[in-house]
């Protein structure tokens, strides 16, 4: 309101002050920050992810819960058995979750139209691309945090309280988030150069 009051009082023919431009890397991280926070919400909003994280989260309740039956005698609840039931059919949902969302990410502007606005933004694409990129990054690790809580859950419920989390955490973040990344990143150059 008081820059609208300057301008009010500023005489007619008198130069406007000189507004300062700042494209600097402080900028663009600000950028960068708020676009990945966009992204992720509209992604974690998307009615369709909720239904396919749904299936998966069922489906990863079940393996966990029944477990393998070999000879018709359930094994017990332990973190290395839990970890080796989440490729059963949770993974499957989370392949779908990562390939569908990495296109999605990547032709959000063309489908809004929004594209022709982007393109007149000071902002590189690199910043852009980095953001979409970087919002499918916490998706991925929020898909891969779900086996650990629901595991843990699983666990509790049938009374075992010996809980392995350095299994967890190998087998979650050290063996299995770094391929979800490679798919994201092999989406989005599918996607990119398509």
């Amino acid at each position: 309101s008081k820059k609208k009051q300057a301008i009010e009082k500023a005489p007619l023919g008198q130069p406007l002050q000189k507004v300062a431009q700042d494209f600097s890397n402080g900028y663009m991280r600000r950028v960068w920050w708020r676009l990945t926070k966009i992204e992720f919400v509209n992604i974690i909003r998307d009615n369709y992810f909720k239904a396919i994280l749904m299936g998966g989260l069922i489906f990863l309740i079940l393996d966990f819960w029944i477990g393998n039956l070999l000879y018709s005698v359930p094994d017990r609840p332990l973190t290395i058995f839990l970890m080796d039931y989440k490729s059963y059919d949770y993974n499957l949902f989370i392949f779908i979750i990562l390939l569908f969302y990495s296109g999605e990410t990547i032709h959000r502007e063309k489908t809004t139209r929004f594209n022709i606005i982007n393109d007149a933004m000071p902002v590189s694409n690199v910043v852009f691309l980095f953001s979409k990129f970087c919002s499918m990054v916490g998706i991925a690790f929020i898909l891969v945090t779900i086996p650990m809580v629901v595991g843990v859950i699983v666990q509790l419920l049938k009374g075992h309280t010996d809980f392995n989390f350095s299994v967890y955490f190998i087998e979650l973040y050290i063996l299995t988030l770094p391929g979800f990344i490679q798919m994201i990143l092999l989406s989005y150059f599918v996607c990119i150069y398509k």
